[in-house]
């Protein structure tokens, strides 16, 4: 849904409220906190659109995560939210809720939404286990945010305590998904913490569930807003926030904990891809096509029992987790190949005529020679090595002719299947670790122009700050 109205979201808050949301994130069991509505009817004003070097911010965030990882035991935790969602609020703050015209969970939605959006964007910004720079004579709780990896995982028990809090408010479907976006942007920040969700399997079958409520949800006729609270955020946290960043940090860990909800996954991937081809959103919803590429891709290795299908090598998980690294590449060389847009990562031409592929390698194409110049001398994105890579793959299975080449990375509509690309470079013994390079080299591009066409959309539409997808009460 769109976001609250721009007079709504610009309106300061006032140092009684901001007081009033620290002892409620920081206590919410005490009996001066303020219930659910009270922190929606802050939270938004306090974090949606703020720089993020203003100094108010790191209390708030630091709170924040304290509130999601949350209470040591299952009884705790929904004690917690039954007070959340009972306004016991004082008069005066009871006066500023004004009318609810929602559901409750929906207020819950909105302020899950608002806190794992913020801190994943922090992360984002930050890159993998940076931290901001800490102030000399500064106490912790007024440092920068996040300034230690005690602002990152702040409970006893570390990762896995963590996650497994964040884990009891992912349970209710679909209120809680936003957790998985959360959980993703920890794993791709944090190594061991990525490395606890991978030892989590009970983390996939919930977010199935996710998927699978989203696309129960789905209506073509629905209105956009309505589409994107209840489809593509959901889809978007789970089969990319969470799933694909898990691949990333170990493929086969992530293929063995898939197996067992395979099936259910498989079922969703079949319906959810078509949809996705058709939507048009700001965010390209390609970054979550991958996920469900690799899972359509994976149907000829995994039987019907959730098991891997013998191989004669006798290998099958070493097989699996080299012929995937082929799948994963081919999936995202088509993908960009056969989707008219341009991936100069600061491209802003909004009307764009067939862009053309890059000469050499025939994969990634730039609208303009001004772009695809652009691009090859950003030092920070990888075309040239991009560019290498790929060579150096299509000399590996002899297809350098570019007639040949074109034809594997052709457009195949719903049902591609990158098989015959997997058994080919399989069979030419073409290194994994270069396929494994090309993939992950698209998607640094394509998620680096994702990030800058979300910046630009904000800033032409809402002013700055994240998009949220839920009124705001009253």
């Amino acid at each position: 849904m769109p976001s609250a109205p721009r007079s709504q979201r610009d309106a300061k808050v006032t140092k009684e409220e901001r007081a009033l949301l620290l002892l409620t994130l920081r206590d919410p069991m005490n009996e001066g906190a303020c219930c659910i509505v009270g922190i929606n009817g802050v939270i938004h004003r306090a974090l949606d659109g703020k720089p993020e070097d203003d100094p108010r911010q790191g209390p708030i965030l630091r709170a924040a995560l304290t509130l999601l990882y949350g209470p040591c035991s299952d009884e705790e935790h929904f004690a917690l939210r039954k007070k959340l969602m009972t306004c016991e609020c004082n008069p005066s703050v009871m006066a500023s809720h004004k009318t609810i015209n929602r559901p409750l969970t929906h207020v819950l939605e909105s302020v899950l939404f608002v806190i794992c959006g913020t801190i994943s964007d922090y992360f984002r910004r930050l890159g993998p286990g940076k931290f901001r720079k800490a102030k000399e004579n500064t106490p912790p709780e007024k440092q920068p945010w996040p300034s230690c990896i005690t602002d990152v995982i702040p409970v006893p028990g570390g990762e896995q305590d963590g996650l497994r809090g964040l884990a009891r408010w992912a349970i209710v479907v679909p209120e809680g998904y936003s957790i998985f976006a959360l959980i993703g942007a920890l794993a791709r920040f944090w190594e061991p913490f990525g490395r606890e969700a991978l030892d989590t399997p009970s983390l996939f079958p919930l977010a199935t569930r996710h998927l699978q409520r989203a696309l129960e949800s789905y209506s073509p006729h629905a209105p956009p807003d309505e589409q994107w609270r209840v489809f593509i955020s959901p889809v978007t946290a789970c089969a990319n926030a969470l799933f694909w960043t898990l691949s990333e940090v170990d493929m086969r860990t992530c293929v063995l904990n898939l197996l067992p909800v395979y099936e259910d996954m498989y079922a969703v991937a079949v319906q959810v891809e078509p949809i996705l081809l058709h939507l048009k959103p700001v965010i390209s919803m390609d970054d979550c096509r991958r996920w469900f590429s690799l899972v359509r891709g994976l149907r000829s290795a995994i039987a019907p029992d959730g098991t891997f299908i013998t191989r004669p090598e006798g290998t099958p998980h070493r097989a699996m987790a080299i012929s995937t690294q082929f799948g994963a590449a081919h999936n995202r060389m088509v993908e960009v190949r056969n989707r008219n847009q341009c991936l100069h990562v600061e491209c802003t031409s909004e009307i764009q005529e067939r862009s053309s592929v890059c000469s050499r390698y025939q994969i990634v194409r730039y609208c303009r020679p001004e772009c695809h110049k652009a691009a090859w001398t950003a030092p920070h994105l990888p075309h040239k090595t991009l560019c290498k890579k790929i060579s150096t793959l299509r000399a590996a299975v002899r297809l350098t002719d570019d007639k040949e080449w074109n034809h594997i990375v052709r457009d195949t509509s719903n049902h591609r299947s990158p098989r015959e690309f997997m058994v080919m470079c399989t069979a030419a013994r073409a290194d994994p670790g270069v396929a494994e390079a090309i993939w992950k080299g698209i998607v640094q591009l394509t998620e680096a122009r994702t990030h800058f066409l979300e910046d630009q959309h904000r800033a032409k539409v809402h002013g700055v700050g994240r998009r949220v997808h839920l009124e705001g009460t009253g």
